[in-house]
């Protein structure tokens, strides 16, 4: 694969998107997109890099490139190379339905926090992530790495109308909650046992903005003792996630 199309993929989300691949890094990142069944279109590995076995019999079928060091280098996104880049397959998600669990976030920025909220909705069963345009790229190197693997088990729908989306959710029964420091209710006080769902995250300084808002059913705030001013966006996100699953039971997935 030509290299200068690799340091495309590590910096440029527009290329990400024009070419339909994302750029992994690492034996681990590697192993986890493989072992899911994501297509991997080329790999190249550092010149005097040695992989794990697993991961070289996984890869053995497709072409290898050696790169020198300061030029692999120059590709990572890690302060201490890795070893393994590779050109992955970005999943094209199902047609959004009627989701019995889903999230949703508008203009969410910081890739630790998609990447916390991802990981989070792939380990509570989520159907259906939704990020509305002005998210941070869900396939960025950063957001990959925080997500731990979560992007191969998760139906993501990026760069949404997200006001239009919620209120077709909204249409089809799906009760859209918006995570809002200003609401009447807090998490505690509803019930979430019953009907699908949707939590909807505003951006880590605005919050949620007058359209989602608009489109949510109801708003809720996570209520707390300390006098922090707020919570962090992909740890408030998580605690009403898990708070839907425990009102319906842990089986219940």
């Amino acid at each position: 694969m030509n290299p200068k199309l690799l340091k495309a993929l590590a910096k440029d989300p527009e290329a990400r998107r024009q070419e339909g691949l994302c750029l992994l890094e690492g034996p681990k990142m590697a192993l986890e997109a493989l072992q899911a069944g994501v297509s991997i279109k080329a790999w190249v590995i550092r010149e005097g890099s040695v992989l794990p076995k697993e991961l070289e019999k996984a890869l053995s079928k497709l072409p290898r490139q050696v790169l020198g060091a300061s030029f692999f280098d120059a590709l990572s996104e890690v302060r201490t190379s890795q070893g393994i880049l590779m050109a992955a397959q970005i999943p094209v998600p199902k047609p959004l339905e009627t989701p019995k669990l889903a999230v949703a976030a508008e203009v969410l920025q910081d890739p630790g926090n998609l990447g916390t909220l991802l990981r989070s909705a792939w380990a509570a069963g989520v159907d259906a992530v939704l990020l509305s345009q002005g998210c941070a790229d869900p396939y960025s190197p950063k957001v990959l790495r925080a997500a731990a693997g979560a992007h191969w088990h998760l139906a993501i729908h990026a760069n949404l109308d997200l006001g239009s989306a919620l209120r077709g959710l909204a249409g089809r029964g799906v009760r859209v909650l918006g995570l809002d420091t200003r609401a009447k209710k807090g998490l505690w006080e509803l019930e979430l046992d019953k009907d699908p769902v949707c939590l909807v995250l505003g951006s880590e300084g605005q919050g949620l903005g007058t359209e989602c808002l608009e489109a949510c059913t109801e708003t809720l705030k996570i209520v707390y003792p300390g006098k922090a001013e707020s919570l962090n966006a992909g740890v408030s996100l998580s605690i009403a996630l898990f708070e839907v699953l425990r009102q319906r039971g842990s089986h219940a997935r």
